[in-house]
């Protein structure tokens, strides 16, 4: 089954920019994002009616969630690991909860995938990001862009 998410542009905030001049802003654009969202599981039931948005990240390695949503659910965690962003240093570091979660995912036009299973690192950030990153999910799910129509399509492998 393919699962089809439309493209929405990620806007860079002109505020980010230094010592850029307007043609330059202007040849760099913006981005790009996939929105998509996961259905979970608590406890034996889906929450169909609450499904949370996550973007499609394919450089993030982990899956990245607020805690709020390991303890919403009820996961339990199996280790804690500190993990970076673009500074290696140690003072950048956070500590995250690892954990599995069981999902599905709904595209755009309300199809459901089958459940999977994969490691989310839970941030203590209440604000934080909500990344599907590749750990677990590369292995199940094939991906392509399809630039023309603006859209990701996701395949699941199983």
């Amino acid at each position: 089954m393919d699962l089809v998410f439309r493209q929405e542009e990620a806007i860079i905030k002109e505020d980010r920019f230094k010592d850029v001049t307007p043609q330059k802003r202007k040849e760099f654009g913006n981005s790009s994002k996939y929105r998509i969202n996961l259905i979970f599981k608590k406890n034996s039931d889906w929450e169909e009616e609450f499904p949370v948005k996550f973007k499609f990240d394919t450089g993030a390695f982990l899956s990245f969630a607020p805690k709020k949503l390991m303890e919403d659910f009820s996961i339990p965690t199996e280790f804690s690991m500190e993990v970076t962003g673009i500074h290696p240093e140690k003072k950048c570091r956070v500590l995250v909860k690892i954990g599995k979660m069981l999902f599905k995912i709904l595209d755009d036009n309300e199809l459901e995938s089958d459940e999977f299973e994969a490691w989310f690192a839970f941030h203590p950030f209440e604000k934080g990001m909500h990344l599907l990153g590749m750990k677990s999910i590369i292995e199940e799910i094939e991906f392509h862009q399809d630039p023309k129509r603006k859209i990701l399509i996701l395949k699941t492998v199983q």
